[in-house]
């Protein structure tokens, strides 16, 4: 398996959570291994930089979680697209 340092390959991972991480944790904490940046993208208000590190065994460095504003809960798909297109992100993967 490649290392998240070969390559000069940086992989900018985006979760979502409810449904998708919450669902696959073990799995998505191998493909966060990989990641030298990680955004939690979600509507759930009760995720932290500590509840996602621990669920996927990464460093707390990585991992950034941003929440959806309750004025963009209407437009939530559009604000996700929004938050990966600024902060970087190589994959976003969702339910």
């Amino acid at each position: 398996m490649n290392s998240k340092y070969e390559n000069n390959n940086i992989l900018h991972l985006s979760l979502n959570w409810d449904g998708t991480t919450s669902c696959y944790s073990p799995e998505f904490g191998i493909l966060a291994q990989q990641a030298v940046h990680i955004s939690i993208i979600t509507l759930n208000d009760e995720i932290t930089v500590a509840h996602a590190v621990q669920t996927l065994g990464v460093d707390d460095a990585v991992v950034k979680v941003y929440i959806c504003p309750d004025e963009r809960i209407n437009d939530y798909g559009i604000w996700k697209a929004e938050t990966c297109l600024a902060q970087g992100v190589s994959l976003m993967i969702d339910n």
